[in-house]
């Protein structure tokens, strides 16, 4: 980890230590959530500073703009007409997670890697089959296309551990990345439609949903951070490929 990474790493931490201290102190709702969307903004603008030398990374970046805005919209920072901002959220959150596959995701899959997609399509079967008798409207097909979608963004991002494209330190923090994400919202999904947690969900849920959201999307900046990312044809890193000649 180079040191601009480790910069933004404690950057963030201290951030979500805000957002977490501001939630147990009991601050009002309404500042929790400005400091929430400061946050998540906090990540995209370091994304869009940052110099990128792959495709990959400025996908991740757009990801990370789009999940941003859902953030506003969950946070109800920024209305939405006729009181959808639940609806416009979670189209802001699709999308991002179509990014980030489209940037994970290389080649055809072989037969045993499809496998890797077991414990995130059995895990949010789970959610939607508990969630069932709580969804209503359009929420009955939105959410399990959600589920859906983020299912194959966390399946995308395991099958770069089996594949030699990304430097390991990459692969695991997509890996990593894109599964804690996958919990995050899977616990949102809780936070939002089972009664049991409405209007006041339990503590520990709040503070795992933004540790876990926090923690899932840095990592997936550390990616857009890294100044190596991927191997050369040749086998050699980005980074030397692109090094000029004579220079040690």
């Amino acid at each position: 980890m180079g040191r601009t990474q480790r910069i933004v790493v404690v950057g963030v931490c201290a951030l979500t230590a805000v957002v977490v201290g501001a939630l147990v102190a009991g601050v009002p709702t309404g500042v929790v959530r400005i400091l929430d969307v400061i946050n998540s903004a906090t990540l995209f603008v370091i994304a869009a500073s940052v110099r990128m030398l792959h495709r990959e990374q400025r996908l991740i970046m757009a990801a990370l703009g789009i999940s941003a805005l859902g953030d506003l919209f969950l946070s109800r920072v920024l209305p939405a007409p006729g009181g959808g901002a639940s609806m416009a959220g979670m189209a802001c959150f699709l999308a991002a997670y179509v990014f980030l596959t489209v940037a994970l995701l290389r080649g055809r899959p072989g037969p045993w890697e499809a496998l890797l997609v077991i414990p995130f399509l059995g895990s949010g079967t789970a959610v939607v089959w508990v969630l069932k008798d709580d969804l209503t409207g359009v929420f009955l097909l939105a959410v399990p296309i959600f589920l859906l979608v983020i299912t194959m963004m966390a399946w995308s991002a395991a099958t770069t551990l089996v594949r030699t494209y990304f430097i390991p330190r990459v692969r695991w923090w997509a890996a990593i990345g894109a599964a804690v994400i996958f919990a995050s919202d899977a616990a949102v999904a809780f936070e939002m439609f089972h009664p049991p947690f409405s209007p006041q969900p339990p503590m520990a849920l709040q503070l795992f949903v933004r540790a876990s959201y926090i923690a899932g999307w840095l990592l997936m900046l550390l990616i857009v951070c890294d100044p190596v990312l991927r191997f050369a044809a040749d086998g050699a890193t980005t980074a030397e490929a692109v090094e000029p000649e004579g220079r040690s």
